[in-house]
Parts: structure tokens; C-alpha cells; sequence
């Protein structure tokens, strides 16, 4: 386990908290059931079972009753930390935003020992009288000479109108989706590093948990 220390204050408009590795959280009420505040953390320690995860925020929020909870984040940065993975995995974002309409992530970079890649990403959904109508994933990022490029999207649909349920999710919730992965660096996963290692495949997966159907189509591995 990893020990964390924290304090704070609660007042009649106003909370603050601060604690280690930069932990800073500050949110005040401006107006009738308004809430807007910032929150930051440095290197913050998450531990899992076989990994440690150093994650970094810096963002703001502000909540209403009819627009629900905004974020305004300047930047996200997660790393693994705890030497897991010898490729070095990082990630960050910045200049995103996150709304009840769904989430905006412009600007992402990945990088590791093997590759830098860059690029956005969405996550849009849309719930109407308390039934969840669909939902869609899109992640598109490549590195700066266009060799290496990995781009999915993920379609996900309710056509039924079911309520959220196990059932729901098994045999009514409808999925599109495609992952095209292009030169992708296979060493990641490998003890021999080879510079031929690279995987250029297309993913199709549609259909029903219950009821899918899965194709690939492997250009060069």
C-alpha cells in the first residue's frame, strides 16, 4: 500500500483540500446550486496489483443542475511507474473537455521505447428519458512521419429502447466497431526485438455479446 496524507477545510461556500504530491482541490459555490472549483494533483501514486500508475491532473470544473458536471481539463499524464512494462508506456492529454454529451480529448499523445504517436479522440452518448439511445468511440493517432497509425471507432446502439440491464447488455445492446492498426510496433510485447516486428491488420466486430461476428484481415505481420 502506499501511504497518502491529506487536509482541508469546509466552510459555508467553500472547500479546500490539499495533500501530498501536489494534491490541490478547491471548490466554491457562485450562485443558486453553482458550483465551480479546480482540481490538481503531481505524480499521484495509484497502485495495482502487478503496477504502479503516476498520474498527473490539472483541470477545472463547475457543476449546475441543468448542465451537470463540466470539466475543463488543461492536462491528464499517466505513466507506469513501477517498472512493469520495460517499454515505458506514457500518455497524455490536454486541451479536453468532458460534458453530459460526452467527452472531447483534442490533443493525446502516446509514447513509449518504441514509438511517438499523436492524435484525438471522442467519446459521445445520448440517454433520453433515462434509457440509454447510443454511445460513440472514436481514437485516431499516428506518429510523425505517418508510418506507425492506429485508428478504432466503436459504435454502440440500443434500437430496442431496453432498460440498462445484464440482459440488456448480452442480447440487445447492438455494437459496430473497427480498429485498423497500421505498422504497429510489435516489440512492445516481445523478449527479441526485431525492426521487422510490425503488425498492419484491419478488426471488424459487430453484433451482439451473444450473438457476434468478428473478422480480420492481417496485411503483414
Amino acid at each position: 500500500s502506499i501511504p497518502y496524507h491529506f487536509s482541508g477545510s469546509i466552510r459555508k461556500n467553500s472547500v479546500s483540500i490539499s495533500g501530498d504530491y501536489g494534491v490541490a482541490f478547491d471548490m466554491h459555490t457562485s450562485g443558486r446550486e453553482r458550483y465551480d472549483g479546480a482540481f490538481s494533483m503531481d505524480e499521484f501514486p495509484v497502485a495495482f496489483p502487478k503496477a504502479i500508475l503516476a498520474l498527473s491532473v490539472d483541470t477545472g470544473f463547475s457543476y449546475t443542475k441543468e448542465d451537470g458536471l463540466n470539466l475543463m481539463i488543461s492536462r491528464i499524464f499517466a505513466q507506469e511507474a513501477g517498472g512493469k512494462y520495460a517499454f515505458s508506456p506514457k500518455l497524455t492529454v490536454s486541451a479536453a473537455t468532458v460534458s453530459k454529451y460526452g467527452a472531447f480529448l483534442n490533443q493525446i499523445e502516446y509514447k513509449d521505447s518504441y514509438s511517438s504517436l499523436k492524435g484525438k479522440s471522442q467519446l459521445l452518448w445520448s440517454v433520453n428519458d433515462g434509457i440509454f439511445d447510443s454511445a460513440s468511440f472514436l481514437l485516431e493517432a499516428n506518429d510523425k512521419t505517418g508510418t506507425e497509425s492506429v485508428s478504432i471507432s466503436v459504435d454502440v446502439s440500443n434500437p430496442m429502447r431496453d432498460s440498462f440491464s445484464g440482459d440488456f447488455v448480452k442480447h440487445s445492446m447492438y455494437v459496430n466497431s473497427q480498429a485498423v492498426l497500421k505498422n504497429f510496433d510489435l516489440n512492445r510485447f516481445t523478449s527479441e526485438v526485431n525492426e521487422k516486428n510490425a503488425l498492419t491488420a484491419t478488426v471488424i466486430a459487430t453484433g451482439t455479446i451473444d450473438n457476434p461476428y468478428i473478422g480480420i484481415n492481417v496485411d503483414s505481420l
